[in-house]
């Protein structure tokens, strides 16, 4: 739990974590089947749902897929300084 309404900060950076990375959006996708009846993926359900997702299920969510970066890998040193 968050002081004063630094949830809604929280909340906020991690939407934006999925929102940014392609593999924990592809990810959400698929781990709440948002897609149309052909099989495509409905843009406008991914938005309202992540706009709608409680903090503790975004926390949740980011906790179980993110990608955890080794700090003294070469692919971590590149990643951060291209």
């Amino acid at each position: 739990m968050n002081p004063g309404s630094f949830d809604s900060v929280h909340k906020a950076a991690l939407k934006n974590t999925i929102l940014i990375n392609k593999n924990l959006l592809s990810l959400y996708i698929e781990a709440k089947k948002l897609y149309t009846i052909d099989n495509k993926i409905d843009y406008t359900k991914v938005i309202n749902n992540i706009k709608n997702e409680s903090l503790q299920s975004l926390s949740s969510f980011i906790k179980d897929y993110k990608e955890v970066k080794d700090p003294l890998t070469i692919d971590t040193f590149i990643f951060y300084h291209k």
